[in-house]
């Protein structure tokens, strides 16, 4: 199933299937929210990266310049939770519920899952993804570093297959040579020309 928005009637559907049950206030987000994704030409998914960078230019272009920790964290957070990819189902039923939950600078209590009403209250929205990076920052650096550790450890055992590859391939080499009744200089001076190639 997919989301059914009219612009004259603010009833949304959850990805799932059904009504969506919850206040107004949680399905008019949820209404701007699929808006906005498809005012974008997102599709069925886009990157991550690309996703987090043009959320961030839309909030720019409503005169809020983001703290530059949010632009820094924002795209490797959601890297972190939703993969290289991120699809209109997880935007709508992973990211959008978890936006929220706090009290915001001028004291007024923001209900979970309506941190991100991106076309009546932008402001809300820079906020509310500035308390989610606080939430969330540990948890894409951790998973950051244990994917440099397995990276490493990747890397220095392919190094170490290597290595012995090219000592057997040494190894063998030689085998075939002394079989010949040749020695290792004697090699040595034909490949350097000191000696005449047999015939």
């Amino acid at each position: 199933a997919h989301g059914l928005v009219n612009h004259n009637v603010v009833r949304v559907q959850s990805l799932d299937g059904g009504d969506l049950a919850g206040s107004h206030s949680l399905v008019a987000v949820r209404s701007e929210g699929l808006i906005w994704w498809r005012e974008q030409s997102f599709g069925h998914a886009a990157p991550t990266g690309i996703f987090a960078n043009t959320l961030l230019t839309y909030l720019v272009d409503q005169n809020l310049h983001p703290d530059p920790y949010i632009s820094e964290m924002l795209p490797r957070v959601l890297t972190a939770l939703f993969g290289v990819q991120i699809t209109c189902r997880s935007f709508m039923n992973r990211l959008l519920p978890i936006l929220g939950g706090y009290s915001d600078s001028a004291g007024q209590e923001v209900a979970t899952g309506e941190g991100l009403p991106l076309r009546s209250q932008p402001k809300r929205c820079a906020e509310s993804l500035l308390v989610f990076l606080r939430q969330w920052c540990d948890l894409a650096i951790t998973a950051e570093e244990e994917e440099a550790i397995s990276r490493s450890r990747r890397d220095e055992q392919r190094r170490k297959t290597t290595r012995a590859s090219q000592q057997l391939h040494r190894d063998t080499f030689m085998d075939l040579v002394m079989k010949t009744g040749h020695s290792c200089e004697d090699v040595m001076d034909l490949l350097e020309g000191a000696q005449p190639l047999p015939k």
